[in-house]
C-alpha cells in the first residue's frame, strides 16, 4: 500500500505541473505590483525630498529616513501580495484533483490507510457530500462535512482521529510551497541586489585608497 507521503506527492505532482505556469503568471503580476509600488514609493520619496529642503538638515534626514522606510514597507507588502496570490493559485489547482479521474481510487486509498492507522473496527468517516457517494458502499460514513476533498477518520466516540482532508494536507505543505514560490519569484532579484552591494563596497574601497 502506498504511504500518505506517496499519495500526497501524487496530487502535488499534478498541481506542481500546473503551478509552473502559475508561477510564470505570478512573476508577471509580481513585476506589475512591484513596479506600481516603486512608482508610488518614488513619488513619496520625491515629495519628501522637496519638502525636506525647507527644513534643517536634521529634520531633512529624519524625513528622508521615514520616506525610505515607507518605500521599503510598500515594496515588502507588494512582494507578500504576489506570493500569496501565487500560493492561492496553487491551492486552486490542488483542489481540482477531486475532479480527476484517479480521485476515487485515491480517496479509497486514504480511507484504507486511515483504517490501518487507527486500527479500530468501529472507525467512522466524515467527508463531503460528493465523496460520500464514492465511499458509502465500503466504509461507514458518520456525517458529511465541508471540505474540498479527502476525509476525516475517527473512532466512533470521536476521541481519536486522523485528518486527511485536502485543507489539512495542503496546510502541512503550505510553508514549503511558500518558500518555493518565494525562491522562484525573487531569487534573481536577490542575486542582483547582492551584486549591487558588492559593487558598492568595492567602489568605496577604491575611493578610500585614492
Amino acid at each position: 500500500m502506498m504511504s500518505l507521503e506517496q499519495l500526497v506527492n501524487e496530487i502535488e505532482k499534478n498541481a506542481t505541473l500546473k503551478a509552473n505556469s502559475i508561477i510564470e503568471e505570478a512573476k508577471k503580476e509580481k513585476e506589475r505590483i512591484i513596479k506600481q509600488s516603486k512608482l508610488k514609493a518614488m513619488e513619496i520619496e520625491q515629495q519628501t525630498k522637496q519638502n525636506a529642503i525647507k527644513f534643517a538638515l536634521a529634520q531633512q534626514k529624519e524625513k528622508l529616513d521615514a520616506a525610505q522606510n515607507e518605500k521599503e514597507r510598500i515594496i515588502k507588502q507588494a512582494k507578500e501580495e504576489a506570493v500569496l496570490a501565487a500560493l492561492n493559485q496553487v491551492w486552486e489547482e490542488f483542489k481540482k484533483y477531486s475532479k480527476d479521474k484517479n480521485y476515487p481510487k485515491y480517496l479509497r486509498k486514504l480511507a484504507a490507510m486511515a483504517l490501518e492507522e487507527l486500527g479500530q473496527s468501529d472507525t467512522v468517516f466524515l467527508c463531503n457530500e460528493q465523496d460520500k457517494k464514492l465511499l458509502q458502499k465500503t466504509f461507514k460514513i458518520q456525517q458529511t462535512i465541508e471540505c474540498s476533498g479527502g476525509l476525516i477518520a475517527q473512532t466512533k466516540d470521536g476521541k481519536i482521529l486522523v485528518d486527511y482532508t485536502f485543507e489539512n494536507i495542503f496546510e502541512q505543505k503550505k510553508q514549503a510551497l511558500k518558500n518555493k514560490i518565494i525562491q522562484m519569484l525573487f531569487s534573481n532579484e536577490e542575486e542582483t541586489q547582492a551584486q549591487a552591494k558588492k559593487a558598492s563596497k568595492k567602489a568605496k574601497k577604491t575611493k578610500n585608497k585614492k
